[in-house]
């Protein structure tokens, strides 16, 4: 076939082919300077899991979360997945833990730990781990459930208010050409610089459910 009847991309094509490129060239960096090594990730069992599921459930955890209220975020997460647990792939975004959950027993000890123990990460670096996500997410077809966890550090400018914005444009796109992706936060929006990360994310046109949590 000539080339010149093959359809021209458009302008708006292209940059979303690049803003997806981009999202997932953060890949690497991210897991290299966000995720420990972990031997778990050859476990059979993550393994099997991961061969086997039919919907994955990541949780990003920017920082560290009071127990209670952790607690609380927990048990969200694990009834959202409900008995659906044996066909899910359990993933989590922390620089405290094991990205890859054996069983939702193992799921719920790792996301406490990750709210427990995640060190005090500089804006940049929080800002990769949605961004690996959403790379991550591009490798896949299946519907997915991001969950949004913390607190951000500083607010966001320059360069990082734009890895906030193509991210969001990536999961706006994963989610309308590939499978669903249902972003949650958990975050507080008592905190300002939560509440402008989040706006950031819905200014681009990124649906965002939000929770909010009572404590007694």
């Amino acid at each position: 076939m000539s080339e010149r009847l093959l359809p021209k991309p458009s302008p708006s094509g292209w940059k979303w082919i690049m803003v997806v490129l981009g999202i997932l060239g953060t890949i690497g960096v991210t897991l290299s300077l966000i995720f420990r090594t972990y031997s778990d990730n050859n476990d059979p069992s993550v393994r099997e899991r991961r061969r086997n599921a039919e919907q994955v459930s990541y949780a990003v955890v920017f920082s560290q979360v009071p127990s209670r209220r952790a607690e609380a975020i927990i048990e969200g997460i694990i009834t959202d997945i409900g008995a659906d647990s044996a066909r899910t792939d359990l993933v989590i975004g922390a620089a405290a833990t094991d990205p890859w959950s054996k069983s939702i027993a193992d799921y719920r000890i790792a996301l406490n730990t990750a709210m427990a123990d995640a060190p005090d990460l500089p804006i940049g670096k929080q800002t990769l781990i949605p961004s690996m996500v959403a790379g991550l997410l591009f490798q896949s077809e299946m519907p997915a459930r991001l969950y949004l966890i913390g607190t951000i550090a500083d607010t966001l400018n320059g360069a990082v208010q734009k890895r906030t914005q193509e991210t969001a444009k990536s999961l706006r796109l994963r989610n309308a050409s590939r499978a669903p992706v249902h972003v949650i936060s958990y975050m507080d929006t008592t905190v300002v610089r939560n509440r402008e990360y989040l706006q950031v994310l819905r200014g681009i046109g990124l649906d965002v459910e939000q929770r909010e949590i009572t404590l007694p």
